[in-house]
């Protein structure tokens, strides 16, 4: 089995429907179709987040219950989307490169920051062999959300519960790592990633997607703050997270690229993105009217020296 212990990468049984590490004594529980592998510590850690996360997803109005709103997805008319519609493009295009003598279905590809789905059941209909990984598996946001692309195609994907610092997969068993607007929730990048490779064939790739990337640090922690504020104003009505250190994410810089590759011995690409020229015009825009530098996208690829 290609699943291993996220505590202590020991090979997993699989038994009456769930996954059994025997040198941890762990059961890791099989509901609705999804493998929930996050360990009893991982998940006390993480729980005041995703308790804010869905708060705050669900004041913004995330999923419907109709399946016809996944199925449209990225193509909506909205700036997030029309960013993940072309960034999810240029993905495609690198994997396609990356990988071009290669049948897709022979690629096994990690989705990490899956949410409902979406990209998951693109990268499947392409013909990859696609795991939606993400520790938030709402049924309208999350993991669980996932069945209405199960259930509307024949284009299968398998769907896991994971935190990105302890994936429940045995070395080398990706061919490619995409992280889906997820590396910059990371608290220890170099920690993320290694644990990435960890996962990946020695030829392999990692993708990053729709992070935002600062060229100093004081715009992103101006950017930080300013997220803070907007997340306290819809968590402010929610008594259980009042005593909560409110949810944040965080950002790329180029110091962090040149990190990664000293730390890891590893190549690191800035592909830009053309989103059009209104979004090429924000730093411009920003500069004129006194506002703190703009985040920009790009696809970041990685591969091993």
């Amino acid at each position: 089995m290609p699943y291993v212990c996220p505590r202590c990468k020991s090979s997993l049984a699989e038994m009456n429907g769930a996954l059994l590490c025997k040198a941890c004594n762990e059961t890791y529980p099989l509901h609705d179709g999804i493998y929930s592998c996050i360990t009893r510590e991982k998940q006390k850690e993480i729980e005041p987040f995703l308790r804010q996360y869905k708060i705050i997803r669900e004041a913004e109005n995330r999923g419907s219950d109709k399946t016809q709103y996944y199925l449209r997805l990225p193509n909506v008319n909205t700036r997030e989307w029309h960013i993940r519609r072309v960034s999810s493009q240029k993905a495609l295009l690198t994997l396609r490169d990356h990988f071009n003598i290669i049948s897709p279905d022979k690629i096994r590809i990690a989705d990490i920051g899956a949410g409902n789905c979406w990209f998951t059941h693109i990268l499947s209909e392409r013909g990859y062999n696609a795991y939606a990984i993400d520790i938030f598996d709402d049924e309208r946001d999350g993991l669980r959300a996932g069945k209405h692309y199960l259930n509307s195609s024949g284009s299968p994907f398998t769907r896991v519960a994971a935190h990105f610092d302890e994936l429940p997969f045995a070395a080398g068993f990706f061919d490619a790592v995409i992280f889906n607007a997820a590396l910059h929730y990371s608290k220890n990048q170099i920690t993320t990633l290694q644990e990435a490779f960890r996962t990946l064939t020695h030829n392999g790739t990692v993708l990053v997607l729709d992070s935002p990337i600062y060229a100093n640090r004081s715009s992103g922690e101006i950017m930080v703050k300013e997220r803070i504020k907007y997340h306290e104003r819809l968590l402010s009505k929610n008594a259980e997270t009042t005593r909560e250190e409110t949810l944040s994410s965080s950002y790329l810089t180029k110091e962090d690229f040149m990190q990664w590759e000293r730390t890891m011995d590893v190549n690191v690409y800035m592909q830009h993105v053309f989103y059009g020229v209104r979004w090429m015009l924000r730093p411009l825009i920003a500069q004129l009217r006194g506002r703190r530098q703009s985040a920009s996208f790009a696809l970041i690829k990685i591969i091993k020296r």
